[in-house]
């Protein structure tokens, strides 16, 4: 059984993205298992509103030196004793967690793993809007009068989390099973193109006539419809709109070097007539 462990840093793209691997495992084999089915929490939670619609049956987990934690949103957290036997229970698991060299051995659990990027600005664009959500304002209450003060004062601690995230996941760690790298604007501009390499990745064996139809039933307009908290704007360059000058000189000393190196303008100047085919991931 095919058991996905779909990483990227918050605000990538994360949600999007599982809702495309799900239906194609669906569709596949007429079922996308999840280990949360049947548990009393997340039953008990059914009712509540999450950022995330459909959160508290989806599987969710944190990895670090300390363990596994099997979690529903920020809310409920319970460790995973045996991470080998959670993942054979389930087809897809969601981690926001970055990478530990310790814990190669809980990576190596899943038969696949995935990793989403995006721009660092454009996700701290979104996380500040997303932070301004009412289950967010509930359990999460920002010290900010609304998104563009916190962006003003948390865009460098985005972009320096999403540097480490990034840079741990793709360069330090996976040394015997690099991830499949999806790229959260290729996916934008090319769904059908995107999810079709994924799917091969997968071997789920699926014809071209169904992935169209995937992608059609899973257009981001139809995604922003379903999850009007999550999904703030999509697409890319947002940040050319709520980053000041000084802002994007600042990301270009945090993270310019694998911005540049991902194939992302650092500038404004650069950003004219920019493209996702310039996006890359080198050897």
């Amino acid at each position: 059984m095919v058991s996905v462990l779909s990483l990227g840093y918050p605000k990538s793209g994360n949600v999007w993205l599982n809702y495309l691997i799900r239906s194609a495992v669906e569709v596949a084999t007429g079922e996308c298992h999840q280990a949360i089915d049947g548990n009393p929490v997340a039953e008990a939670l059914d009712r509540e509103q999450f950022g995330i619609r459909g959160q508290n049956n989806a599987d969710d987990i944190t990895i670090d030196p300390a363990g596994s934690f099997f979690k529903i949103g920020e809310v409920f957290r319970w460790p995973v004793e045996d991470l080998a036997e959670y993942a054979s229970r389930t087809n897809l698991v969601l981690c926001h967690s970055p990478w530990h060299p310790s814990c190669a051995d809980q990576y190596r659990a899943f038969s696949h793993r995935i990793l989403i990027l995006r721009d660092p600005r454009d996700v701290a664009v979104s996380f500040s809007r997303f932070m301004f959500t009412p289950f967010n304002l509930l359990h999460a209450p920002a010290p900010f009068s609304g998104p563009d003060e916190f962006l003003k004062h948390r865009f460098a601690g985005i972009v320096q989390a999403w540097l480490e995230h990034t840079v741990g996941h793709l360069i330090k760690g996976h040394a015997d099973a690099r991830p499949h790298v999806i790229f959260y604007e290729r996916l934008v501009a090319d769904t059908v193109g995107e999810l079709a390499r994924l799917v091969r990745y997968l071997k789920l064996g699926l014809a071209d006539a169904q992935i169209e139809r995937i992608a059609a039933d899973h257009q981001l307009d139809r995604t922003r419809a379903r999850q009007p908290d999550h999904v703030f704007r999509g697409g890319w360059g947002n940040w050319m709109e709520y980053f000041d000058d000084s802002q994007v000189r600042a990301v270009a000393q945090i993270a310019g070097a694998a911005i540049k190196a991902l194939g992302y303008p650092i500038s404004r100047s650069q950003a004219v007539g920019w493209n996702v085919e310039q996006l890359r991931v080198s050897d």
